[in-house]
């Protein structure tokens, strides 16, 4: 990996942390009326106060995405608050555990939370080892008591041994034996955060599946407002049900006639891997429901900005540590960019994250149909051209034709009348008119041509 690329890798995380800190802060913002509110009355049914705070909480993408169509976004909002209850938690406290039953729905006004899912066995065995190979060297006649921050301050970065300290609420990992630790191992990992504005737990409302992560805040105090499951689904069902509807009509009516055997079917379980970056694209993905996560892998050292060249002497090399882009869900489209772009390799790593189904398509196929659009939309351009032209002439020859039918009058000849005489309004006049008044039956230039005419004969008969 050359320099520049590094580089590149580097600023786009770091323009990440920028576009997300401003958000949060505009977030933060926007939300202060509606907190001081629901930490006021805890739930808000008078319709002054829903109607006040119905325009900041409309900016809220979770209301936004589930407003039903043809529904004003505000009116939403505000039915939306009624429903919602405030709640408030501490840092280091579990919101909820991996497999629970769904039971709410979770809006942040005002903290952060982390996202933790089960590690890999390979991550397991990483910290297996770690811890085996220091209790090799320990005295095995004296009796001391594991340091989990000491043991692995040099072999993990301080954000994720923070993270693991904050689940073991700061014990020791080695005197804790539950879903999270065994043996002094921790089982799950932070992957993902949501700040003030974001909802979290909405998936297993929709798809009556159990929590498929856990979440535990991150801030000092975390305040959210919850609504259960039978709220939810009064206000949320009919936009699921138009935006599923709506899809599926896409699919069957538009897409499957046509696509039938080129887009397959596919139900992929929790976390399996759909590819890794470097490798070739081959299909991409529509995911009807469900969930998939991207990302990418750096080296720690690129992580910090480091460059360090490698070194023959260099036993073990260190594992990469993965960086999420984003996470997709259902109705949306990933892996095509690579297709179209034309790239040779895949940009970014993606596994599912949830129980998803999706369509796919063959690189082959999509390859197809590109070059089939090419072709129908330059066909498309010169029909538009020729058309354009056609037409232009065909206006233009009309212009004319109807110009020549229009009799204008003489220009020269003007006649000079008076404002009065312009704008009165002649049937308020009584029938004896008087001459002045009486408009001239010929112009000027006639009336001097006529005397002309007379002073003429005139001489001539004398």
């Amino acid at each position: 990996m050359n320099q520049s690329t590094k580089n590149l890798k580097k600023s786009v995380i770091q323009d990440q942390k920028v576009d997300d800190n401003q958000q949060r802060k505009k977030n933060q913002e926007n939300l202060k009326i509606p907190l001081n509110l629901y930490r006021s009355y805890t739930r808000i049914t008078q319709q002054s106060l829903l109607e006040e705070i119905a325009p900041m909480m409309s900016q809220i993408e979770f209301l936004k995405k589930n407003c039903p169509e043809g529904t004003k976004i505000e009116e939403f909002a505000a039915q939306a608050c009624s429903y919602f209850k405030y709640e408030q938690f501490s840092k280091g406290q579990i919101v909820f555990n991996y497999g629970e039953y769904g039971d709410k729905v979770y809006l942040i006004l005002l903290g952060e939370v982390g996202v933790f899912i089960s590690k890999s066995q390979e991550e397991i065995a990483n910290d297996r080892d770690v811890i085996e190979t220091y209790k090799s060297n320990m005295n095995p006649f004296e009796e001391e008591v594991l340091d989990y921050e000491a043991l692995f301050k040099k072999k993990k970065r301080p954000q994720d041994l923070q993270m693991e300290l904050l689940l073991a609420s700061q014990r020791n990992p080695f005197e804790i034996n539950n879903m999270y630790f065994k043996d002094g191992i921790c089982l799950y990992k932070k992957v993902f955060q949501f700040y003030s504005g974001q909802a979290f737990g909405d998936m297993a409302l929709s798809s009556d599946k159990p929590r498929t992560a856990s979440i535990l805040v991150l801030s000092d105090e975390l305040h959210v407002l919850t609504m259960n499951r039978q709220d939810f689904k009064s206000v949320g069902e009919r936009s699921i049900k138009e935006k599923n509807q709506t899809f599926e009509y896409f699919l069957i009516n538009l897409l499957l006639p046509s696509l039938f055997n080129i887009f397959k079917k596919l139900n992929l379980p929790h976390k399996p891997f759909l590819w890794k970056e470097g490798d070739e694209p081959k299909f991409f993905l529509l995911i009807v429901r469900g969930r998939v996560e991207i990302y990418r892998s750096y080296d720690e050292d690129t992580l910090h900005g480091k460059i360090k060249e490698p070194s023959i002497f260099q036993s073990k090399i260190k594992p990469k540590k993965k960086v999420t882009l984003s996470q997709l869900s259902d109705n949306s489209f990933v892996g095509e960019a690579e297709l179209i772009d034309n790239n040779p390799v895949r940009l970014y790593s993606c596994m599912t994250s949830d129980n998803t189904l999706a369509y796919y398509m063959e690189r082959k196929i999509i390859l197809i149909f590109l070059k089939f659009q090419k072709r129908s939309l330059l066909q498309q351009s010169l029909t538009y051209k020729e058309g354009r032209s056609t037409y232009s002439k065909t206006f233009q020859k009309r212009l004319a034709d109807e110009l020549e039918k229009l009799q204008y009058p003489d220009s020269t000849n003007t006649e000079r009348v008076t404002i009065d005489e312009l704008y009165r309004d002649t049937s308020t006049l009584n029938s004896k008119i008087l001459r002045s008044q009486q408009k001239g039956m010929f112009t000027t230039t006639d009336i001097v041509n006529s005397n002309n005419l007379i002073s003429t004969e005139d001489y001539s008969i004398d």
